[in-house]
């Protein structure tokens, strides 16, 4: 039987080791990914602001916005990874072996640091990096005002309120859109109601199947005018106003986003893209598990091969693996292929069986 002082001065020594390598993996990615954004997003750094200042909140809000959700799972990989890698390596895992530590041993602590790194990435996305997105779109959008309720969303600039159930950037297309127009007191003007709405350019929109209101706010009693058109191109005043095509529910925290998909499901209106977008982010925290379980795998079968690099190739391609599984089923889920759950369920399963296979197959 072990002794139980052994087994908790390995499981420290793991996860020492874990800790240790995954921050300095973070650090060596975002380093790194900080250079490639500044070389291949210059103009946008020159566009953002001057001064040092600026250059920090724009880098800031980049690598929260769209940079950290990677990070993070790619560091615990690596992490794994080189922790087992390093014991195989330097005969740590014959020794223990040797000693009667079986293999579930090795890896329970390093499976209960991916736990807690799933549990981190999901707190840290549902704070830093959904504020930061939102954030990020503001500025992008020229501190465009959106806000996401009752399944539709809402924008305001000046004395213009929209009211929009859904937009298709690739298409620049509102669907189903009010719009009210008030005067400086805050009366209403006009309001316009469009089955869809095609954004030509910055300042030409043209409006399908709209039905006109005019109003006289200094004559509430004056008859309203009421014209109805098939098709009518207009000049939008403010050209900020195309930020409604950039309306983005991803920024949305996770239950303000299933709150929304219920609101639109409740209007009978299809919901599998925002479905797709929820299930994959609650996926993603979740396979970091099973990805953690096949790092630890490859990396104690460097004692097999005696080589850090082919251990290294195999986990890079084991990597790559999954994130081209993941766009697949991201882009079958978009195409309308498979169902909103079921590219996020088949890929935690086909990770788990991998995990499974891999410790089976790693040195015992």
């Amino acid at each position: 039987m072990l002794d139980s002082r052994v087994v908790r001065t390995l499981t420290r020594y793991l996860i020492a080791r874990f800790v240790q390598i995954f921050v300095v993996a973070t650090i060596v990615a975002t380093t790194s990914v900080t250079v490639i954004e500044l070389l291949l997003g210059f103009d946008r750094v020159l566009a953002f602001g001057d001064g040092l200042r600026a250059l920090i909140e724009y880098l800031a809000l980049r690598l929260a916005s769209e940079y950290a959700s990677y990070l993070l799972p790619l560091a615990a990989f690596l992490g794994a990874f080189s922790t087992a890698a390093l014991s195989a390596y330097a005969n740590e895992w014959i020794a223990l072996r040797a000693g009667g530590v079986p293999l579930w041993r090795f890896a329970t602590p390093l499976l209960g640091c991916a736990v807690a790194v799933a549990a981190f990435t999901a707190g840290f996305h549902e704070t830093v990096v959904v504020e930061a997105r939102q954030e990020w779109n503001r500025q992008r959008d020229g501190d465009a005002n959106i806000r996401f309720r009752e399944g539709s969303f809402w924008y305001q600039r000046g004395g213009r309120i929209y009211r929009v159930l859904e937009a298709d950037r690739e298409s620049r297309t509102l669907r189903e859109v009010r719009i009210f127009e008030r005067d400086e007191r805050g009366r209403l003007e006009r309001s316009i109601t469009a089955d869809r709405i095609e954004i030509l350019d910055n300042q030409r929109w043209r409006f399908i199947d709209a039905v006109f209101r005019d109003f006289d706010p200094s004559d509430p009693t004056r008859p309203v005018h009421i014209e109805q058109v098939a098709s009518r191109t207009l000049e939008i005043v403010d050209p900020r106003d195309s930020a409604l095509i950039n309306a983005d529910p991803s920024a949305l925290p996770l239950v303000a986003l299933n709150r929304f998909i219920e609101s639109k499901e409740a209007k009978g209106v299809a919901t599998a893209t925002q479905r797709a977008l929820l299930y994959g982010r609650i996926a993603d925290w979740l396979a970091i598990i099973p990805l953690v379980a096949i790092a630890a795998a490859l990396g104690l079968g460097v004692e097999r091969s005696r080589s850090l690099a082919q251990g290294a190739a195999w986990a890079t391609s084991a990597l790559a693996g999954y994130y081209a599984l993941r766009n697949v089923g991201f882009v079958l889920t978009a195409e309308g292929v498979l169902g909103p759950a079921t590219s996020p369920v088949l890929l935690l399963a086909a990770l788990s069986a991998c995990a499974a296979l891999a410790l089976a197959r790693a040195p015992r």
